[in-house]
């Protein structure tokens, strides 16, 4: 007979070798479960290199067989990239030629444009040699030069008696009780002050001998004011002198048929700005076609490829594979017996 503590301990023992079996189970469904895991990836990449293999075979024309529908809309995604390609080609093709048209044009129209001002320089310089015996001309000239000495004379007075200002106005300026009655136009029409502020700012202007000083500070801040008026004047005069010059100049150049030269150059130059605008279109357009085919070219392509590869390999995950396997025998290529292996092998293990 088992005592009570024997049948506990056995108990027990047992439990504890339940509970090591079930850490053992454990880990071996770990362990499988990892690695059915890694032979479902092994698997779907089979697929996968069985439907790149299929794509390259389709798109040199090398299939046994009709294609089904989901291999021509995989083909056609290819093909439609493709074609795109192409036209991107072509279109930048044309770009180019176009730019190179208009670089061309570019060229002869700037020279053109240097020929028609020059001859336009030329012309201008032959006259102001020419001019320089005119009276009239010479005169013109003598006027500016009096004008110019006599505003530079008003200039130098006006600026005299601003330096005097800012010298004698300082007392003025600085005195708080003279510059308040100034400021309100003190004695003066436009002081709206009330009779009760009048009457202390008459004792204010009486104590400071207000009145007098205004009538110096009044002057001392007209005379600069006249005179850059005056200085003013006499700068127009020598405007008006010079655009005397100017004129008997340009009547000079009439005369001696500067305008049909003046509208060669004008022609010139807008056939040279059309010129050059139009080789900024053709590099603009060039740059956004070559950007776009690089684009198609690069990640762009793969892309396409990869989607086309993966609407493939759905199809193939869900064909008959003893059918895939005999395809895979007609071909020349091993990489999709390879492929066929790498799947039989996966779904095997």
């Amino acid at each position: 007979m088992l005592t009570g503590q024997d049948a506990l301990f056995s108990i027990e023992k047992a439990i504890s070798g339940a509970r090591a079996d079930e850490r053992r189970l454990d880990l071996a469904l770990q362990s499988a479960t990892a690695d059915a895991t890694r032979l479902m990836q092994q698997e779907a990449e089979g697929f996968r290199a069985l439907a790149r293999v299929k794509l390259d075979a389709m798109a040199r024309n090398q299939v046994i067989g009709d294609l089904d529908a989901t291999e021509r809309r995989a083909l056609a995604m290819i093909e439609d990239h493709r074609q795109s390609l192409d036209l991107l080609s072509s279109q930048r093709d044309a770009t180019q030629t176009a730019l190179e048209r208009a670089e061309a044009d570019k060229r002869g129209r700037d020279q053109q444009l240097s020929q028609a001002l020059k001859t336009l320089d030329d012309k201008r310089h032959g006259v102001s040699e020419m001019i320089k015996t005119n009276a009239v001309w010479q005169a013109a000239r003598s006027a500016v030069a009096d004008a110019e000495a006599i505003a530079a004379n008003a200039d130098k007075k006006a600026a005299m008696a601003e330096a005097d200002l800012a010298e004698k106005g300082k007392p003025y300026e600085s005195d708080p009780l003279f510059m308040y009655l100034w400021t309100k136009k003190h004695d003066q029409s436009e002081d709206k002050s009330g009779s009760f502020v009048r009457f202390f700012d008459r004792k204010v202007a009486r104590l400071i001998g207000y009145s007098d000083a205004r009538a110096n500070y009044a002057m001392l801040r007209e005379i600069p004011l006249r005179l850059r008026e005056h200085a003013s004047a006499k700068q127009g005069d020598v405007d008006a002198a010079r655009r005397r010059v100017v004129d008997i100049e340009r009547q000079a150049l009439i005369a001696d048929g500067i305008e049909p030269l003046e509208k060669d150059a004008a022609g010139a130059q807008a056939a040279a700005d059309a010129a050059a605008q139009a080789v900024m279109k053709a590099t603009s357009e060039l740059q956004q076609i070559e950007s776009q085919r690089q684009q198609a070219t690069g990640a762009g392509e793969k892309a396409v490829y990869d989607q086309a590869v993966d609407l493939l390999t759905k199809a193939l995950e869900q064909d008959d594979f003893r059918r895939l396997h005999d395809d895979a025998m007609r071909t020349a290529t091993q990489a999709d017996d390879q492929a066929i292996a790498a799947i039989a092998d996966a779904r095997q293990a």
